[in-house]
């Protein structure tokens, strides 16, 4: 009987005290609490937990606060040219997008 209760104690403690990154972020994105029987893993279950919190709380923020995402994108250095400045010499505009040789 008392043999029973020990394994089955080492059994579930085995169990519950290992954690991961996933399950960290899991629970600190969900806003639960932290896990505090964790023996295996611990480290890298806070990192999830508050990996998890940081972004909830970032889309939290942006959703009651919009951000206008064009303000933030870089300009176009998309600049412009006149095709003949490509072509040899001997090629004319005979159209807007149409190019001819002069002879």
């Amino acid at each position: 009987m008392y043999l029973r209760k020990v394994v089955l104690l080492i059994l579930s403690f085995s169990l519950y005290s290992c954690s991961d990154y996933q399950s960290g972020y899991k629970d600190g994105y969900g806003g639960n609490d932290k896990k505090q029987l964790i023996v295996f893993g611990r480290g890298e279950y806070l990192n999830g937990y508050h990996s998890g919190q940081a972004e909830k709380f970032q889309q939290d923020w942006v959703s009651e606060n919009p951000v206008e995402i064009d303000g933030l994108q870089c300009p176009s250095i998309i600049v412009l040219a006149d095709p003949l400045m490509f072509l040899p010499p001997e090629y004319k505009r005979i159209a807007p997008d149409v190019y001819q040789t002069g002879e």
